[in-house]
């Protein structure tokens, strides 16, 4: 019975070293990856930077949105507290401000069921 696996495994053994399988798949494979990555592929990463830029500026603020501007920002006051403290201050009024304008409604909507709780002793 061993004798007879054996017999069989050795032929297609000896084929599979002719033909190089693994290195045929890994062409393939690189054939593969060269057809599907092109040139286009550039231009559209660009597009989509440009099109997510415009996304992230899109409002008026002028709040720093990205690393690159938090860290520019950052540079500009270094060495300098009280100029890091009064920009925090500004940008913090500015966030509460953008936030505030996004949901206008919500404390107005908020504050009569919490003055209806509070009034009842809840």
């Amino acid at each position: 019975m061993l004798s007879l696996i054996s017999k069989l495994i050795t032929p297609i053994y000896s084929l599979l070293q002719v033909f190089q399988v693994k290195r045929f798949l890994s062409l393939c494979l690189v054939a593969v990856i060269f057809l599907t990555t092109g040139v286009g592929a550039e231009q559209r990463t660009k597009a989509l930077t440009n099109r997510v830029d415009d996304l992230i500026h899109q409002d008026d603020s002028a709040r720093p949105k990205t690393t690159g501007e938090w860290q520019q920002e950052a540079r500009e006051v270094e060495g300098k507290p009280g100029k890091r403290a009064e920009r925090i201050a500004k940008e913090s009024a500015d966030a509460v401000e953008d936030f505030g304008e996004l949901y206008p409604n919500v404390v107005e909507r908020s504050v009569p069921p919490l003055r209806d709780n509070a009034s009842n002793g809840r």
